[in-house]
């Protein structure tokens, strides 16, 4: 049997607030190509059902190609879930009454100062798929939109 165990993290800023959400949320929908190709080489992006008519004008199909406009809106949607998941539960204003509302996959702590989101997953033979939380952080780190 062939286990193995991943772990990955992200710094986060001490100081979240319902408008640094807001401005995060904004630079999602902002990203490059090359950052949903990026996203969609390390996690499998779901593009069935997703609906890109409203996304789209006739040039961005005809220059692009539907299959990266599905992906780049699976990858929107991604790190718009990833914010609302680990972002939200560490805003400052509701931070200490969640106590027990936090993802359980997700650990808050705090290093040398900084503020960190840790999450891991035991990966296995049987495993089809990564946890959602370790997707979450992996999205968030590669599209740099913290930064």
């Amino acid at each position: 049997m062939s286990l193995e165990f991943r772990f990955t993290m992200l710094e986060i800023p001490d100081d979240i607030s319902p408008k640094y959400i807001s401005d995060i949320k904004r630079k999602c929908c902002e990203i490059d190509d090359d950052v949903v190709l990026a996203i969609s080489s390390i996690i499998d992006l779901k593009t069935d059902g997703i609906d890109i008519s409203d996304d789209i004008d006739e040039d961005d199909l005809f220059h692009l190609g539907e299959d990266i406009l599905k992906l780049r809106r699976a990858a929107i949607e991604l790190l718009e879930q990833a914010v609302d998941q680990v972002l939200y539960p560490a805003m400052n204003s509701i931070r200490s009454s969640l106590v027990g509302l936090k993802r359980k996959d997700l650990a808050y702590i705090d290093i040398k100062g900084s503020r960190f989101v840790v999450t891991g997953m035991q990966k296995s033979y049987y495993s089809k798929s990564d946890s959602e939380a370790y997707e979450y952080i992996l999205a968030l780190n590669i599209s740099k939109i913290l930064d």
